[in-house]
């Protein structure tokens, strides 16, 4: 049960994830009109906290185990999402960057630290396949959730009757972060039911003798 809720949870954060490097552009370039080169740079400070808190995700693992670390990812998810339906042509490039930022957040707090809660739920023979088995749903969710985000963008009442202009674009960006958002809702639901299995697997490990370890 753990894994399988694990793997539902990654699934959704690769399509939030996956989702915002994909819908920015679109409002960054075609909304906002700034060259690649300044797109690029608004993505960077999220670089640079996915990278910075891949090492602090594992030891807050180590500590809390992967529920309480998902519900606070999870819920940053759906607030930034929500965030991000408010876009405008006047909207500070500056927030977007850190809305962005906070956003990232979910890999360190949700993608691996749940990823390794499903897999430790598996025996040791298992856990290749596993892995196996979450690594291609979440790039199958990806693609797949991409191609829906997308279909929303373009397919909102406003979209589709102002395709070429930019409050048309707005709601459908608008649109689909609310998509994004609801999911993420969905998923900040089942990470409740997640155990603390790092904790528990600790706690077995100290009553258990040496040569049982």
């Amino acid at each position: 049960m753990t894994f399988t809720l694990s793997t539902v949870i990654c699934m959704v954060v690769m399509i939030a994830m996956l989702g915002a490097q994909l819908l920015l552009p679109f409002y960054l370039i075609d909304v906002r009109g700034f060259t690649s080169l300044a797109s690029g740079i608004v993505f960077l400070p999220g670089a640079i906290v996915m990278a910075v808190m891949a090492p602090i995700g594992g030891r807050l693992f180590d500590r809390y185990g992967a529920r309480w670390l998902a519900v606070i990812g999870l819920t940053t998810l759906v607030v930034t999402s929500l965030m991000f339906t408010n876009l405008s042509i006047t909207t500070s490039l500056i927030w977007v960057a850190i809305v962005y930022a906070m956003m990232m957040l979910i890999n360190s707090l949700v993608l691996m630290p749940v990823l390794t809660a499903g897999l430790n739920q598996l025996p040791t023979d298992k856990i290749a396949q596993g892995t196996s088995i979450n690594n291609t749903l979440r790039q199958v969710a990806a693609a797949v959730g991409s191609g829906i985000l997308i279909t929303i963008m373009t397919a909102s009442p406003k979209s589709t009757e102002a395709s070429s202009s930019i409050d048309g674009m707005l709601q459908g960006l608008h649109m689909a972060f609310i998509a994004v958002a609801g999911i993420g809702i969905i998923a900040l639901f089942l990470s409740f039911f997640l155990k603390s299995t790092k904790s528990e697997i600790n706690l077995k490990n100290e009553v258990l003798s040496p040569e049982e370890n």
